[in-house]
């Protein structure tokens, strides 16, 4: 069965460290960042055209705090963007993880990838939520 052994090269593992590099680069572009008091270069079209905030309004300010520890004032510049700042994190841990227990013992890809992706999707789902329920509340006005 050449699909449950692991190969630096199996599409899975391929998957893992792409994913790994993305979420790397979003996290050292969010740092580099100053702290939140600071201007950021694109504001929320949502904010500008309806006059009120929407869900992922001060997303990126609240993701850059974490990024820089403080998580206090993440939470409060928006509680998604924090949520999303963990998720992001565990995701890389993630990555990470399954790529290590997969090259050093005989667990099954396939089984792996599969435990892997419920555990992401549910996360995914549990993260983007509200986003999801305000999207669908719009669409309903419609």
């Amino acid at each position: 069965m050449k699909n449950n052994r692991f190969s630096p090269f199996h599409p899975y593992h391929l998957l893992n460290i792409f994913l790994a590099f993305t979420i790397l680069i979003i996290l050292i572009y969010s740092a580099s960042y100053p702290v939140p008091t600071a201007q950021y270069p694109v504001t929320c079209i949502h904010m500008e055209v309806a006059g009120k905030p929407c869900p992922s309004c001060g997303i990126t300010r609240s993701f850059t705090a974490a990024m820089h520890g403080n998580f206090d004032a993440a939470r409060a510049l928006n509680a998604n963007g924090f949520k999303l700042f963990v998720f992001t994190v565990v995701q890389l841990l993630l990555r990470a993880v399954v790529s290590l227990v997969l090259m050093r013992s005989s667990i099954n890809i396939k089984k792996t990838a599969i435990a892997d992706a419920i555990v992401s999707a549910g996360l995914f789902l549990y993260v983007y939520y509200p986003f999801i329920k305000y999207q669908l509340s719009v669409f309903n006005q419609l």
